[in-house]
């Protein structure tokens, strides 16, 4: 019902601006397709828009599971947030937190590194990926701190 009703609101602001500006032998095709065009935009804006805030909502059932260490549960979590909005720093932060409680060390460097990638002054990811490059005597710690 709310979606109708955006779009017949859509139709309304539509015929209004193609009633004033366009002539009138390209106001019957118009009256026909731009209503339709615009409601199918709004609806894929509106797609793309909701996807961030749905990965975002997911931020607190990651890290209570985390911090149950239900560290299977986090990764498979995180890894479903992350094919939504890959470009979350803390998303891939909270990947690797998940593989280090896997002790899957190397993972978790990586998913570091996808999140300093992203935001390079990103605290927890620079923090997390520093300690555990330390711990697992990388030879490119120092890059990640200089």
């Amino acid at each position: 019902m709310r979606g109708r009703t955006s779009c017949v609101a859509c139709v309304r602001e539509l015929d209004m601006v193609l009633h004033y500006r366009i002539p009138r032998a390209v106001y019957g095709l118009g009256i026909v397709l731009l209503p339709v065009i615009f409601c199918v935009l709004s609806a894929v804006i509106g797609a793309q828009q909701t996807a961030p805030a749905q990965a975002a909502n997911r931020i607190p059932e990651i890290t209570q599971a985390l911090r149950g260490q239900q560290f299977r549960v986090a990764l498979e979590r995180s890894t479903e947030a992350l094919r939504t909005t890959p470009r979350d720093p803390r998303l891939w932060t909270l990947q690797a937190m998940s593989y280090q409680g896997l002790h899957r060390t190397s993972d978790a460097l990586g998913s570091f590194r996808k999140a300093l990638g992203i935001a390079p002054d990103f605290l927890p990811a620079l923090q997390g990926a520093a300690e555990l490059s330390y711990a697992a005597h990388d030879p490119h710690t120092d890059e990640l701190l200089g």
